[in-house]
């Protein structure tokens, strides 16, 4: 089976809690951020806001090997999300799908 990854490999800024608007805070798992010992951490793609803490490590998959972490939408498909090393405040998104 093929995974296809669509990415445009442009990093995006990373926001705060204090940046999501009234709606896109009813959407984030407040509960979740709010019991972690660190500052939930998230950002825009597609007109969807993603927490990194949604994200699963990536093992043993050689398509998405270049990825740090996916978030499956369906059993086949997906967004990933990849750190931009050396600035802790950006990341490269993209979707997969088989």
């Amino acid at each position: 089976m093929n995974t296809k990854v669509i990415t445009n490999n442009q990093p995006r800024a990373l926001i705060s809690e204090w940046e999501l608007t009234e709606e896109e805070r009813k959407e984030v798992n407040p509960v979740e951020w709010r019991r972690s010992s660190t500052e939930w951490r998230g950002f825009r793609y597609r007109g969807v806001v993603y927490g990194l803490s949604e994200f699963l490590p990536i093992h043993r998959n050689e398509a998405l090997k270049d990825w740090d972490g996916y978030s499956p939408e369906t059993y086949f498909s997906g967004v990933l999300v990849k750190l931009v090393w050396g600035n802790s405040d950006e990341v490269i998104v993209g979707s997969y799908h088989s």
